[in-house]
């Protein structure tokens, strides 16, 4: 079974490093291609297929820190299946789940990465009411515009 060495990573603070500045403005799908091309790439190391994972995360978390810790839990959850953890983090992207949206989505899923990721691969609508709600109630408390932090679109009941 493969594990996750952090001890050399400037991913999420343990070395002293703000990782929140390595890439803050990267787009989600950019870095999960750029990771997707590592994975692949025949001459890449060890450090640069982790680097390009946690760039994947940073993307997602927007610096939002429960976000990255989450989505490092939910790497390794995935373990060595690293395309499956890129797969996971593009239905992210693609629904929006991103910074602080999908720290409540962790909290909702009562930090079970495998309850996260079937109902984000299910488009769960009681996820993204919750998770709604949550970004309503914040912006609120923190005198922000509505809107401000995103919103997971509900899923239709099929007609």
């Amino acid at each position: 079974m493969e594990t996750i060495d952090c001890s050399e990573c400037a991913g999420c603070g343990s070395s002293g490093v703000d990782w929140t500045s390595l890439a803050p403005h990267d787009r989600p799908s950019q870095a999960i291609a750029r990771a997707s091309q590592t994975l692949v790439a025949p001459l890449s190391t060890e450090a640069e297929r982790h680097a390009a994972l946690d760039r994947v995360c940073q993307a997602l978390a927007r610096s939002a820190y429960t976000s990255y810790m989450a989505l490092a839990a939910i790497l390794t959850w995935y373990r060595s299946d690293q395309a499956g953890f890129l797969a996971f983090a593009q239905q992210c992207a693609d629904q929006g789940l991103l910074g602080h949206l999908l720290a409540w989505a962790w909290a909702y899923s009562h930090e079970d990465p495998a309850r996260l990721v079937a109902q984000v691969r299910e488009k769960d609508s009681a996820l993204a009411e919750y998770v709604n709600a949550q970004a309503e109630w914040y912006e609120v408390v923190n005198h922000q515009a509505p809107g401000s932090c995103g919103r997971l679109e509900r899923a239709h009941a099929p007609v």
